[in-house]
C-alpha cells in the first residue's frame, strides 16, 4: 500500500510525536510519502530516511518559496491546483493528521484514494486557520464530505466533529493513540533529575500555549504560597511563546525563588515524569491526552483537569485525580499531592500499545476500502 500522510509541521507536539511513530512502524511494510506545510521541526531527525517528504515551504529553499506561498494562497481559496503543483504521485490512501490546512489539501485530491481525515482535539474550543476565513465554515463542511473516513482520537472529539458538521457524522469513528509502552519505560529511567531534591515535584508537560491552562498554574502557586512541605512545579516545554513571557513577565517572582522552574524543551522528558511526584494536566481542551497517557504508562499519579478528554483518558477519575477547570481546582490538586499525597490511591492502567494502535489504523482503513 502507498500512504501520503499530511501535517503542517513536525515540530514537537503530541499529534506530530504520534503520527512519526505510527509512520516509522508502517514504512517496514507499506511505502508512505510526508507532506508538510512548512518543513521544519525537531522531529524530521526522528523520521525514518525511507519516508520521501513533500512540502510547500522549505526554509532551505527561496525561489521554490514563492511558488510554495502561491499554492498555499490557491488551495485557501479553493483551488485544486495546490494539490496538483505538490503531489505528483497517486496514493492508495491520503490521510490528513491534523484540522485545517492538511485535511483541506488532502480534500482537494482526484485520486480514487481512502481519503482520511484525522480530528485530534476538541474542534469546539480549538480554532485553525480555516476558522478564522469568512468563508471557512462553509468550505470545511464541504471538505469533511469529501472523506471517506473521520478518525478522531477520543469520544470527546467525535462529540464535538458530529455536533459541527452532522452531514459527515455518519463517518466518524473513534480510534484512540497508542504508545511505544517499552520504550517510553526505558527512557525513563536512563537519569534522574530530582536526585538530590528534598521536595515535592509537580512535572507539566506542553508547549506553553494558552490550550495548555499554565496560567492558572502560575496563580494557583502565587495564590497558595508555602505549604506544610516544600514543592517545585517544573515545566516541560517551548517557553518561547508569546503566551509564555507574558506569563513570566507577571510571575517572575516565582521564577526568581525556585517555586516554578521552567526547563524548555528537553529531548527526553520521561524521566521527569517518572521521578516526579505527580504528572498535572492543567489544558483547557485536548483531543486525547498524550502526556496524561504516557504518565499512566508510567504509573505516575496524574492531576488532571476535568475537561472531557482528561476525564475519558482517566475513566472519570478511576485512573486519576480530577479536579475543576480554574484556579481553585489546580491550587487543590497541588495541595493534595503535597500534604496528602498518600491518600491519593488510584487503579493502574494498561494503556494501548503503538502495535495495537497500527492494526487497529489499518484495519479500519481496509474496512472503509471494502465499502467504498
Amino acid at each position: 500500500m502507498k500512504y501520503l500522510f499530511a501535517i503542517n509541521t513536525l515540530n514537537v507536539g503530541g499529534a506530530e510525536t504520534g503520527l512519526v511513530e505510527l509512520i516509522n512502524e508502517l514504512v517496514e511494510e507499506h511505502e508512505i510519502d510526508l507532506f508538510l506545510t512548512y518543513k521544519t521541526g525537531p522531529l524530521l531527525k526522528k523520521l525514518d530516511p525511507r519516508v520521501k517528504i513533500v512540502s510547500m515551504i522549505d526554509p532551505e529553499k527561496t525561489f521554490s518559496n514563492i511558488l510554495g506561498l502561491v499554492d498555499f494562497g490557491l488551495t485557501i481559496l479553493g483551488s485544486s491546483l495546490g494539490y496538483r503543483h505538490r503531489i505528483k504521485t497517486d496514493y492508495d490512501v491520503e490521510v490528513s493528521y491534523l484540522e485545517g490546512f492538511p485535511a483541506l489539501l488532502i480534500s482537494k485530491s482526484k485520486n480514487n484514494s481512502i481519503k482520511i481525515a484525522s480530528i485530534r482535539v476538541e474542534i469546539k474550543n480549538h480554532k485553525t486557520l480555516l476558522d478564522h476565513l469568512p468563508w471557512g465554515k462553509r468550505m470545511q463542511s464541504l471538505m469533511y464530505s469529501k472523506f471517506n473516513g473521520i478518525h478522531c482520537v477520543s469520544t470527546a472529539t467525535k462529540n464535538d466533529f458530529d455536533e459541527l458538521y452532522p452531514d459527515s457524522a455518519g463517518k466518524s469513528y473513534v480510534i484512540t493513540t497508542g504508545f511505544d509502552v517499552d520504550k517510553i519505560r526505558q527512557k525513563a529511567i536512563l537519569t534522574n533529575p530530582f536526585n538530590d531534591s528534598k521536595e515535592k515535584n509537580l512535572v507539566l508537560v506542553g508547549r506553553m500555549e494558552e490550550q495548555k491552562g499554565y496560567d492558572k498554574v502560575f496563580e494557583a502557586v502565587s495564590l497558595l504560597g508555602e505549604l506544610s512541605e516544600p514543592y517545585k512545579i517544573h515545566i516541560i516545554g517551548n517557553n518561547e511563546t508569546q503566551y509564555a513571557k507574558k506569563l513570566i513577565t507577571k510571575y517572575n517572582y516565582l521564577l526568581k525563588n525556585n517555586s516554578i522552574v521552567l526547563h524548555g524543551q528537553v529531548s527526553n522528558p520521561y524521566p521527569y515524569i517518572y521521578h516526579a511526584d505527580a504528572l498535572i494536566s492543567s489544558s483547557n481542551y485536548e483531543g486525547f491526552p498524550r502526556v496524561v497517557n504516557e504518565s499512566l504508562a508510567l504509573n505516575k499519579l496524574v492531576v488532571a483537569t476535568d475537561i472531557p478528554s482528561n476525564a475519558e483518558a482517566l475513566h472519570q477519575g478511576i485512573y486519576g485525580y480530577q479536579v475543576s477547570n480554574d484556579v481553585k481546582g489546580i491550587m487543590d490538586g497541588i495541595k493534595s499531592v503535597v500534604e496528602e499525597c498518600e491518600k491519593l490511591s488510584f487503579r493502574t492502567y494498561s494503556v494501548k500499545t503503538l502495535k495495537e494502535f497500527k492494526d487497529e489504523f489499518i484495519n479500519k482503513i481496509s474496512s472503509i476500502g471494502g465499502e467504498k
